[in-house]
């Protein structure tokens, strides 16, 4: 009886020793903060193309087409973005450039070898968590970077706030993003990965990319944002690019405030 009660007393000190020792190898991760799906947006993105002049073929005076009976041609896309300030006169979205820049002049060849030259109207909507459609402008543009800053109507949104430096080598990090335009109302998909390095002017992070992943942000662990997705390798889907961590900062600074004083970087400082 002895020999039992001191084996059923060690047993139970080794396995409190394990169970203490197993609490202090995992940290407690704070979802809430790492995915503010709430701050999530999805951009729509439509441009109205509509036919303005007609050249004739080569040695031709005359062009076959009327052009006040050619239909006008819609081409519609998609992409991912993120709250990253709120104020009074306005919500301010980052995304990419590619997203909310498209071509508006376009050169269509048709088959007997005239050109129609097409005007484009661009309309950008950006659709929050909770499925509300705002109409919005775009008010800063990087081309270079790939950045773009969308504005619209205030009152939405909670703001994601910047990181105050870059990551390092194996962080983890966490996206919010649409790709495949796979978004609804009440959901969106959340991915986690490491960041891997940067080769010029780009930041490689071990996510799952797709089209309609551009625009979606990086995060840390503390739900701060370090960059933004532009691109992915098209057999790797694995791999995510995205945008230098001191060009966002360049872009933010463009946003005028009143109440938030940002930095001055130089994005070409590095």
């Amino acid at each position: 009886m002895t020999r039992l009660k001191s084996y059923t007393i060690n047993l139970l000190l080794t396995l409190s020793v394990l169970a203490l020792s197993s609490c202090h190898s995992y940290k407690t991760l704070n979802t809430d903060s790492v995915f503010p799906v709430e701050s999530f947006a999805y951009i729509q993105v439509k441009v109205k193309y509509k036919a303005q002049q007609c050249i004739p073929p080569k040695g031709e005076k005359k062009c076959s087409y009327d052009i006040a009976e050619l239909p006008v041609l819609t081409a519609a896309g998609s992409g991912s973005g993120a709250v990253v300030r709120v104020q009074k006169n306005g919500t301010y979205v980052l995304t990419a450039a590619h997203v909310c820049r498209e071509e508006l002049d376009k050169k269509v060849s048709m088959p007997d070898g005239s050109v129609i030259v097409a005007k484009g109207t661009i309309q950008i909507n950006t659709i929050d968590y909770y499925g509300i459609t705002r109409s919005s402008k775009e008010i800063a543009i990087d081309k270079e970077a790939d950045l773009c800053i969308l504005k619209t109507n205030p009152g939405w949104g909670e703001a994601i706030p910047l990181a105050s430096r870059p990551p390092d080598i194996s962080d983890p990090v966490y996206n919010i993003a649409a790709p495949l335009g796979i978004f609804m109302p009440g959901m969106v998909l959340t991915f986690e990965g490491r960041y891997t390095g940067r080769y010029k002017k780009n930041m490689y992070f071990t996510l799952p990319v797709r089209p309609g992943s551009s625009g979606s942000c990086v995060m840390n662990e503390d739900g701060e944002i370090v960059s933004m997705i532009h691109s992915a390798f098209v057999r790797l889907e694995h791999v995510g690019i995205g945008t230098d961590f001191y060009d966002i900062l360049a872009i933010m600074s463009t946003i005028p405030s009143d109440d938030v004083e940002l930095p001055t970087y130089d994005r070409f400082f590095r």
